[in-house]
C-alpha cells in the first residue's frame, strides 16, 4: 500500500478519535454541571426577578376548567407570585400541573404526601428524575400537548386510503417505465403531484406535525423514569399507561427523525423532498393521529403523572427552602387553628398564632400588619388544601372553599367604579354559601369605596347575615364602629404601633381585643402638627366614643 495512503488513512483514524473524545469530554461537562446544578438549586429560593410565561404556564390549568379558588382570590393573594416562589420544575408538564394543582383544593392528599415524602427522604432517585426531566425540558410547545390531544379531531391530514393509491400509481408508472419507456413521464407527473401535495399537506399541518414531535419527548421521558426506578409512589402507574400507549412513540420517531433532519443541512431538505415523494411522512402521521385519539386518555393521565412527579420534587424543595412548615391537620370543627403561622412571600417574616374559631374583625392602623398577616392565613388555607404544605409550626383546619375581597380596583373601560366593584366582590361570596360546604371569606377594608355611615350601617347588615351563614368570616378594618357594634358574635385582633418621641415602631404582632383610639393622634404630635388641630381631635374622638355607648 503506498505510503502516503497509510498515513492520510492514519491521520483521519486519528482526528476521528480526536473529534470523538472531544463530544465524549462535552458530553460528560455538560452531564458534571447538570449534576451540579440539581445538587445545588434543591432548597434554594427561586429567582423572583425572573419573568415566568405565566399565559403559556396557566394553559394547561385553563384546559382542565376547573377553578375552585377564583380569579378574584388568585389575584388578590398574588398567587402567581406564590407559584414563583414555590416553582422550581425541571419541565413544562411539571409546571403546568403544579399551576392548576394551586387551583384545587382536593388532589388526593394522601398520595400527595406520599410522593412528598419519597423525594424528600430519597435523594439519589430524586436527582436522576431531575436529570431525566431537564431533558424533557420547557420547549414552548409542551404547555399546549393536553389541549392538541383533546382537539385531534382537527389534526387528521386525510385518508391513508388517498396515499396510499397515489404511492401506487407512482410506483406503477416507475416499474411501467421500466418495460415501456413510453410510461416513464408518468413517473414523472405522478412524482411532481405527490411532492405538491406532499408540501401542502406539510405546510398546512406544520405546526400539529411539530406538537407530534413533542408526543414522543413525553413518552420517551415517561419510558426513561420507569427505566430508572426514579418515580417512586407512581411507578407503577406511569408503567400502566406508557404499555396502554404501546407502540405510538415508534411510530412517530421515525417521522420526527426525518423531520429534524430536513431542518439541520441541504442534505436534509434533498432527504426529505425525496420522502415526501413517497408520502410516507403523511401515513406515518395519519397513523400516529388515529393511534392517539384511541389512547388519548392514557397519553392525558401519563403527562400529568410526569407532571405530577416534577411539582412533587418542587413542593419539596421550596419546603426545604423555608424556616419552618408543617403539612395541614383537618378536623370537622368549624375552625382553624394556626400556630406560628408566616407569610411565605416575605424574607424575614414575622409569625402569629391564632385559634379562629369565630368570625373575627381585626384592626389596626396602615403599615400595622393586618393585611398580611389575613393574606397570610387565605394563602395557608390554600396551601394546605392543595399542595400539603403550610409555612407555620401547626395548622389545623376545616376543609373549606377559601374566597376574599381584598384587591379592588376601578375599572375604566368596563365603567365600574371602585365601590360598585367591591359590591360585586362581596355578593359572589354571599351567592356560593352553602349548607354542604364551609365558606371562608376574609375581606380586607370591607365597603371602603363609600362614605363612613353608609359604609358602617352597610358593613354591619353584611357581616350579621355572613354570621347567620355555614361560613367563617375575617374583616381586617380601620372602623372602630365596627368593633362596637358586633361586640359579641364578632371577636377582635389588632396590630398596633409603638410611638416614641423620635420614631414609630411596628411589631407586626397580633394581640387580642379592638385597637384603641389614640395612635393616629399620637401620629399627629409625632409629626408636630400644631397643637390645636391635636387638640380638636382628640376633642372629636371623645365624642364620637360617647356616642357609640
Amino acid at each position: 500500500m503506498n505510503e502516503d495512503l497509510v498515513l492520510a488513512i492514519t491521520m483521519l483514524i486519528i482526528l476521528a478519535v480526536v473529534v470523538l473524545f472531544i463530544q465524549i469530554s462535552q458530553q460528560i461537562k455538560v452531564k458534571r454541571i447538570q449534576k451540579m446544578k440539581i445538587q445545588r438549586r434543591f432548597g434554594e429560593i427561586p429567582d423572583m426577578e425572573e419573568v415566568l410565561p405565566i399565559e403559556r404556564i396557566s394553559v394547561y390549568h385553563k384546559h382542565q376548567g376547573r377553578e375552585d379558588v377564583d380569579q378574584v382570590t388568585w389575584s388578590d393573594l398574588s398567587m402567581d407570585q406564590v407559584f414563583q416562589r414555590i416553582d422550581q420544575c425541571d419541565s413544562a408538564a411539571g409546571e403546568a400541573v403544579l399551576y392548576n394543582m394551586l387551583h384545587c383544593t382536593d388532589n388526593g392528599q394522601a398520595q400527595w404526601k406520599e410522593l412528598l415524602k419519597y423525594y424528600e427522604e430519597q435523594a439519589e432517585p430524586r436527582k436522576k428524575a431531575e436529570a431525566i426531566l431537564i431533558s424533557l425540558g420547557k420547549r414552548e410547545g409542551l404547555y399546549y400537548l393536553p389541549e392538541y390531544v383533546d382537539t385531534l379531531q382537527a389534526s387528521h391530514v386525510g385518508s391513508v386510503f388517498f396515499y396510499r393509491l397515489l404511492q401506487i400509481l407512482l410506483l406503477g408508472s416507475i416499474v411501467g417505465g421500466l418495460w415501456n419507456i413510453q410510461i416513464l413521464p408518468l413517473a414523472g407527473v405522478m412524482a411532481i403531484v405527490n411532492i405538491a401535495v406532499y408540501i401542502m399537506t406539510r405546510m398546512k399541518y406544520e405546526q400539529q406535525m411539530s406538537m407530534m414531535e413533542l408526543i414522543v419527548l413525553v413518552i420517551d421521558a415517561g419510558k426513561r423514569l420507569t427505566k430508572e426506578k426514579c418515580a417512586g409512589p407512581v411507578q407503577k402507574e406511569l408503567e400502566e399507561k406508557l404499555k396502554e400507549l404501546g407502540k405510538l412513540d415508534k411510530l412517530i420517531g421515525k417521522m420526527s427523525a426525518m423531520r429534524r433532519n430536513s431542518y439541520s443541512s441541504d442534505q436534509g431538505v434533498f432527504l426529505d423532498y425525496l420522502f415526501g415523494i413517497t408520502l410516507w411522512q403523511l401515513i406515518s402521521y395519519e397513523k400516529s393521529v388515529k393511534w392517539l385519539e384511541n389512547k388519548r386518555e392514557s397519553y392525558l393521565q401519563l403527562f400529568e403523572e410526569i407532571g405530577r412527579l416534577d411539582a412533587a420534587i418542587s413542593i419539596a424543595s421550596f419546603r426545604k427552602s423555608l424556616p419552618f412548615y408543617t403539612e395541614p391537620e383537618f378536623h370537622s370543627e368549624r375552625s382553624v387553628h394556626m400556630e406560628e403561622m408566616y407569610h411565605p412571600l416575605i424574607e424575614e417574616p414575622v409569625s402569629n398564632s391564632m385559634d379562629w374559631s369565630r368570625n373575627c374583625i381585626i384592626t389596626g392602623s396602615n403599615a400595622s400588619g393586618k393585611s398580611t398577616w389575613i393574606k397570610a392565613v387565605a394563602i395557608n388555607l390554600i396551601l394546605a388544601q392543595t399542595i400539603c404544605t403550610c409555612t407555620a409550626k401547626r395548622f389545623q383546619m376545616h376543609p373549606g372553599q377559601i374566597m376574599t375581597s381584598m384587591a379592588v380596583r376601578d375599572d375604566i373601560m368596563k365603567g365600574e367604579s371602585y365601590f360598585l366593584k367591591e359590591m360585586k366582590y362581596l355578593r359572589r361570596m354571599l351567592e356560593r354559601f352553602s349548607e354542604e360546604k364551609l365558606t371562608i371569606c376574609i375581606i380586607d377594608e370591607i365597603l371602603k369605596g363609600t362614605n363612613t355611615k353608609e359604609r358602617i350601617a352597610a358593613s354591619k347588615a353584611i357581616l350579621d347575615y355572613m354570621q347567620r351563614q355555614n361560613c367563617l368570616v375575617m374583616v381586617a378594618s380601620h372602623d372602630y364602629e365596627l368593633t362596637v357594634l358586633l361586640e359579641g358574635t364578632y371577636e377582635n385582633y389588632h396590630f398596633t404601633e409603638r410611638i416614641g418621641e423620635d420614631d414609630i415602631y411596628f411589631d407586626y404582632r397580633l394581640y387580642p381585643g379592638a385597637v384603641t383610639f389614640g395612635n393616629a393622634i399620637k401620629l399627629l404630635k409625632f409629626m408636630k402638627f400644631p397643637e390645636e388641630i391635636v387638640t380638636e381631635a382628640k376633642q372629636q374622638v371623645t365624642m364620637e366614643l360617647a356616642d357609640l355607648q
